[in-house]
């Protein structure tokens, strides 16, 4: 599932990055930062899930940083829905609420859009492996024991 969400993630920086190359006339800097930024977010979130389950041994800890992990992750959209959900008040729902577009492009795709989204398919698959196999040959975290008991 975590791997799946990444994918994900992934896939909307690509889509991102590509609408702002049909938009812009040339490469805009916010547009790269941001993307990168994103993308760096995304592994440091990867870097977390496999800190998480490789060191702790509680499972209520797991679950408590899995927990607040997902939070921070999400916290954008949710933040974004909540707004238009009217919780902040009526303005900012109808502003917000307003804001939804579609686009219709008259030109293709450009020509790096194919290569790249195989590439984050396939860079995705293989972290999901790599890290399923890290977690799967490493020894299990045994409890230290209290010498007080």
């Amino acid at each position: 599932v975590a791997g799946a969400l990444m994918g994900q993630e992934l896939m909307n920086v690509v889509n991102y990055w590509m609408v702002a190359e049909l938009l812009f006339p040339h490469r805009d800097i916010e547009v790269t930062l941001t993307a990168l930024m994103r993308v760096l977010m995304s592994f440091v979130v990867i870097g977390a899930n496999v800190a998480i389950f490789l060191h702790l041994t509680n499972p209520a800890s797991v679950w408590v940083n899995m927990s607040a992990l997902g939070f921070i992750v999400s916290m954008g959209s949710d933040v974004l829905s909540v707004s238009k959900s009217g919780v902040f008040g009526h303005h900012i729902s109808k502003t917000i609420t307003t804001l939804n577009f579609q686009l219709n492009f008259v030109s293709n795709y450009p020509a790096w859009f194919i290569y790249v989204r195989g590439m984050t398919i396939a860079l995705s698959a293989a972290v999901v492996g790599v890290f399923a196999m890290i977690s799967f040959l490493s020894p299990d975290a045994m409890c230290v024991p209290d010498p007080d008991a």
